[in-house]
């Protein structure tokens, strides 16, 4: 094995030595707990996964190999080992999910001193399950991560918070501080960001950008973008076409005038 994947494997056999496996059959859910006190989250796991799949598919026509497997463990470092991630790196931009070969591990919510909304993180990175079994992992970053924000709180019942601060307006702040970055130049991961601040950037500029794909390109865009990644071969500018009728200069030319002129009106 490659040296990075090594680690990775002896990373992953050294957190599931000896973790507690709950097994829904009824749902095809598996869930790996690092630490027994988390039992009491199973049934609210259960819960989550099975109303985030069922909009997931509904929304973007993937189906779900079972079981869909969840693995929560204790702190960043055994997030950092299991995944790949670099620790530093979680630990700068607050990651406390990965979604990495149709497994999705998480921090358990115990960890951080005032928690974290995890089960609309859970929904998150099932997300990226699908958009990657969708497109056979053919899509750019900047879809993966604004879908998967844009999806993570559409499997409950809205709240009086969610979009609050809306992504148009933390991407408009974002742009008069210098923090804004091009969509074909976010890196490898959004969790590999030098700060905090770039990475809610970031994800906010992706989910505008995307909800700004949807609002104009009809019912249907999802599915067909991300078929037409998978029969592109990855080929972002032609699975727009495809889906579309444009391609990708078109739509970031068409935004680009937008926010000139928000701006121009604004001097």
């Amino acid at each position: 094995l490659a040296h990075p994947l090594r680690r990775q494997v002896r990373g992953s056999a050294r957190a599931s030595a000896q973790t507690f496996v709950h097994v829904d059959q009824a749902q095809g859910i598996e869930v790996r707990l690092q630490d027994g006190n988390d039992e009491a989250l199973v049934p609210l796991i259960v819960e989550t996964v099975v109303k985030a799949r069922a909009h997931l598919s509904s929304t973007l026509a993937v189906d779900w190999p079972k079981p869909t497997r969840i693995f929560v463990v204790r702190d960043h470092l055994t997030l950092a080992a299991t995944t790949g991630l670099p620790y530093e790196a979680a630990r700068t931009t607050g990651t406390v999910a990965v979604a990495k070969w149709g497994r999705v591990t998480m921090l358990t919510p115990r960890a951080p001193q005032h928690g974290y909304a995890w089960r609309d993180t859970l929904a998150h990175e099932l997300t990226h399950v699908a958009i990657t079994r969708k497109s056979a992992d053919r899509a750019p970053l900047w879809l993966q991560e604004g879908l998967a924000k844009r999806q993570e709180t559409r499997w409950r019942t809205p709240g009086p918070f969610d979009e609050r601060p809306s992504p148009d307006a933390i991407v408009t702040r974002g742009i008069e501080m210098k923090l804004d970055l091009p969509l074909d130049n976010l890196g490898p991961s959004l969790a590999m960001l030098p700060s905090p601040q770039t990475a809610l950037v970031a994800y906010s500029e992706v989910a505008s950008f995307l909800g700004f794909l949807v609002s104009h390109s009809g019912d249907g865009f999802l599915p067909k973008f991300l078929t037409a990644l998978r029969s592109e071969k990855g080929n972002v500018d032609a699975a727009l076409k495809s889906a579309t009728n444009d391609g990708m200069k078109v739509w970031e030319g068409v935004l680009i005038a937008l926010v000139a002129i928000y701006f121009g009106s604004r001097a």
